[in-house]
């Protein structure tokens, strides 16, 4: 029975851990200062919200939170949960930096497309790193 490799296990837990720090600064004042930030950033994100023309139209501190709670809770399935899980959880953060990049695409800030980006190619090389490692054997 194949297991999942020590390079897999680790990205995966660090990539929670990244996630898990971004969604908590987004929920909790930690820090004043980065709070006021993410707060701006947000009002910044809502002008750009994808389904805007649709008439949905989200208040910054909404988007905020929900973008927040989208990425605490796959971050704590990376870090404890089991390869199924983990799945799921690498596939709704591969959707929230998509629209991370096309947020930041939309607002001109091409630069900082870079960080979505690289988190993408991550997220993405762990879920094909899990399907590889587990290759014709049963998932936990």
């Amino acid at each position: 029975m194949a297991e999942i490799s020590q390079a897999t296990r680790y990205a995966s837990m660090v990539m929670g851990a990244i996630f898990l720090l971004s969604g908590t600064v987004k929920l909790i004042n930690i820090n004043n200062d980065v709070y006021t930030f993410m707060s701006a950033e947000f009002k910044k994100f809502a002008s750009v919200f994808p389904f805007r023309p649709m008439g949905i139209k989200p208040s910054p501190s909404v988007f905020k939170t929900a973008v927040g709670i989208a990425e605490v809770i796959p971050a704590l399935i990376l870090i404890f949960g089991s390869t199924r899980l983990k799945k799921y959880a690498i596939f709704v953060l591969i959707i929230i930096m998509v629209g991370a990049m096309q947020t930041l695409f939309c607002l001109k800030e091409f630069t900082q497309v870079l960080v979505p980006f690289s988190h993408l190619l991550i997220l993405i090389w762990i879920l094909f790193s899990y399907n590889h490692d587990l290759k014709g054997t049963k998932q936990d």
